[in-house]
C-alpha cells in the first residue's frame, strides 16, 4: 500500500497526473469500498475458536438440536484495478513576469517628483531646451540647475556669450553671471578702451559697474582736472565722490584737493553743508581740522549745545577732545545735578577715567561725602569701588579715609588678604 502511494506521489511530482487525480487514487487505496470491509469482517469471524470454549460447551452441543451446517464463506471480492492515468496535458512555457505597476506609483522609466520640481523651476526662470543646447554648442556643457537659472535671469544669452568673447574675453560661467548681474555689457569694455583703459580684467569691469563708474563719470572727472587710474575711479565711485562734489568744494574756497583728500573727506562726512554750518558757528577750520571734526563727530549742533551750557569760545581742539572722551551735554548736566560745576579740563579728566554721577552717588551711600573731583578721579584710577569700601569698613571700621582706601588698593590689600594675615599678626 505504501509503494502504491509513493508511486502516485511521484507521478504527481512529475506532472503526469493532476492533484485531483492523485487525491482520488490515494482515497481509493486508503479507504476501500464497503464490500471490501465486509469481506475482511467475515474473514475475521472464520478464525478458530479456542479449545476451552469448545470443551465447556460440548455437553450443551450434544443436547441441542442439530443445526444445519454453515454455508461456505464466499471468497473476498477482488480489489478493483487502479484506473488508467489520463495523459498529462503539455505544460505551457513560463513567461517572464513583468512587475505590476500601480496606477498611483510611477514606473521606473517615468520622471520622478524631484525631476518634475526641477523642470518646473527651470520653466519659471525661462530656461528652455533650446537655451541649454545653445550653451552646449558654445562649449558650456553640464551646467547646473542654479547656473542655468541665473544665466537666464540675468540676460546671459548665447548672443551675450558670443559678443563678450568677441571683445577678447573667455569668461567662466560664474564670471558671465557676474557680468550679467552688474550690467557689464559687450559694449562697456570697448567704451572704456576708447577712453584709454586697456587690458582691464573682468573683475575690474564688474567692480567699475558695481560702483557706478560709467563712461560719463570718467569724462566728468577728467573735465574737473583729474586723470584717475582704474583703482582711483573705483574708490571715487565707492565713496560717492563726483565731479559735482569737487566743484562745490572749490566754490567754498577749498581748492587744489587731490583724489585722496576728496575720498577721505567723503568717508568722514565732510559735505558742503557741514562746512557752511561750521563756518556759521564762527570757525574757519583747516583741512586737517575738518577731517578731525568729521572723524570724531564734532558738528555745529554739538558746539551750539556746549554754548547753551555756558562753554563759550571753545577751540576746535577742545571740542574734538571732549567728543573723543564722551563729554556730552547730558554728561555735563548730570555732573551739575550732583553738585559739580566743572570746567572743560575737569570734565575731560572725569570722563577719561569713568567718573560718573552714579559713581559719586554710590560713594555717598557708603559714607564718603564731600569728595572733590580730584579724589573721585584718583579713586577711579586705582579701582576703589563701593564694594571695596564696604569690605574694608567691615574690617577696619567706618572711619577709613579716602587716602587710606586708595593706599590699600594701590598695594593690593583686600578682605581676603587681611583675613589670611590675621593669624600671623
Amino acid at each position: 500500500m505504501g509503494d502504491e502511494r509513493l508511486i502516485i506521489l511521484n507521478m504527481l511530482e512529475e506532472g503526469k497526473i493532476t492533484v485531483e487525480e492523485a487525491t482520488a487514487l490515494i482515497e481509493a487505496i486508503e479507504h476501500p469500498s464497503m464490500d471490501n470491509q465486509a469481506s475482511e469482517d467475515n474473514f475475521q469471524a472464520d478464525e478458530p475458536v479456542s479449545p476451552a470454549s469448545s470443551i465447556s460447551s460440548e455437553s450443551s452441543i450434544q443436547s441441542m438440536t442439530p443445526t444445519p451446517p454453515m454455508p461456505p464463506t464466499p471468497p473476498n471480492a477482488p480489489v478493483p484495478p487502479i484506473p488508467p492515468i489520463p495523459p498529462v496535458p503539455p505544460v505551457p512555457p513560463v513567461l517572464p513576469q513583468v512587475p505590476r505597476v500601480s496606477r498611483h506609483e510611477p514606473s521606473r522609466s517615468s520622471t520622478t517628483n524631484v525631476d518634475l520640481a526641477k523642470i518646473a523651476e527651470l520653466k519659471r526662470h525661462g530656461v528652455t531646451a533650446g537655451f541649454i543646447q545653445e550653451m552646449e554648442a558654445l562649449g558650456l556643457p553640464n551646467l547646473s540647475q542654479e547656473q542655468l537659472m541665473e544665466m537666464s535671469m540675468h540676460g546671459v544669452t548665447s548672443d551675450f556669450v558670443r559678443e563678450i568673447r568677441g571683445t577678447g574675453f573667455d569668461p567662466s560661467v560664474s564670471e558671465l553671471i557676474q557680468m550679467g548681474i552688474h550690467g557689464v555689457t559687450p559694449d562697456f569694455y570697448p567704451e572704456m578702451q576708447a577712453l584709454g583703459f586697456d587690458n582691464l580684467s573682468i573683475r575690474q569691469l564688474v567692480e567699475m559697474r558695481i560702483h557706478g563708474v560709467s563712461v560719463g563719470f570718467v569724462r566728468e572727472m577728467r573735465e574737473a582736472g583729474f586723470e584717475p587710474t582704474v583703482d582711483e575711479l573705483i574708490q571715487l565711485g565707492v565713496h560717492g565722490v563726483s565731479a559735482d562734489y569737487y566743484n562745490e568744494m572749490q566754490a567754498l574756497g577749498i581748492e587744489n584737493l587731490n583724489i585722496g583728500q576728496l575720498v577721505e573727506m567723503r568717508i568722514h562726512g565732510i559735505t558742503p553743508s557741514f562746512i557752511r554750518e561750521i563756518r556759521e558757528a564762527g570757525f574757519e577750520p583747516t583741512m586737517g581740522e575738518m577731517l578731525q571734526m568729521g572723524i570724531h563727530g564734532v558738528s555745529a549742533e554739538y558746539y551750539a549745545e556746549m554754548q547753551a551750557l555756558g562753554f563759550d569760545e571753545l577751540s576746535i581742539g577742545q571740542l574734538v577732545e571732549m567728543r573723543i572722551h564722551g563729554v556730552s551735554a547730558d554728561f555735563v548736566r548730570e555732573m551739575r545735578e550732583v553738585g559739580f560745576d566743572s570746567n572743560i579740563g575737569e570734565l575731560i579728566e572725569m570722563s577719561i577715567h569713568g567718573m560718573s554721577a552714579d559713581y559719586y552717588a554710590r560713594m555717598q551711600e557708603v559714607g564718603l561725602k564731600d569728595l572733590s573731583i580730584g579724589q573721585l578721579v584718583e579713586m577711579r584710577i586705582h579701582g576703589v569701588t563701593p564694594e571695596f569700601v564696604r569690605e574694608m569698613q567691615a574690617i577696619g571700621g567706618p572711619d577709613l579715609t579716602v587716602k587710606r582706601l586708595i593706599d590699600l588698593r594701590i598695594h593690593g590689600v583686600d578682605a581676603n588678604y587681611v583675613n589670611t594675615m590675621r593669624e600671623f599678626v
